[in-house]
């Protein structure tokens, strides 16, 4: 019987020493929350307070919904002052600023469109980026589908 118990053990010993590691886990984990309360037990000890200090939540919340009221009463006055404030320098920055009188400005005549004469021949047929770049496109545009082109890979040739 005991043989067969050993036996077992050893053929599963990964689910054995993941046994072993959360037994030893959850018994450092108690002995860390023991330490914990003993640590803070002896830091500051609970002195029970008298019944007139506590308060209701009732009371509490009428009490937070005070502070928070006059919180936004400040940032509302604070605001208030401070666009005041800004408008002034801005009123007075204006009034600083020297007036500027219009003073209208001759109108802009366009150029006569004169029509190009006739370019000569051959400045035409010379190459130039342009023209090249342009017979490219139209040689793509123009010439037969891809389709009907080959396509050029590199075919093993079998013996």
């Amino acid at each position: 019987m005991l043989e067969a118990i050993i036996e077992l053990l050893m053929s599963n010993l990964f689910f054995v020493i993941l046994v072993i590691g959360g037994i030893y886990s959850f018994f450092k984990r108690q002995i860390d929350k023991q330490n914990e309360q003993q640590q803070r037990s002896g830091r500051r000890p609970q002195q029970p307070r008298p019944a007139e200090t506590r308060t209701t939540p009732s009371e509490e919340r009428t009490r937070t919904e005070r502070q928070w009221k006059e919180r936004r009463e400040k940032l509302t006055t604070d605001l208030q002052e401070m666009y005041k404030k800004k408008r002034e320098d801005l009123e007075n920055t204006i009034q600083e600023q020297p007036s500027r009188e219009y003073v209208p400005r001759e109108p802009i005549m366009p150029r006569p469109k004169t029509k190009p004469g006739p370019r000569p021949a051959q400045s035409e047929l010379l190459p130039n980026p342009d023209n090249v770049a342009q017979g490219v496109i139209w040689a793509e545009i123009l010439g037969p589908p891809r389709s009907r082109k080959p396509h050029s890979t590199a075919r093993l040739k079998r013996r």
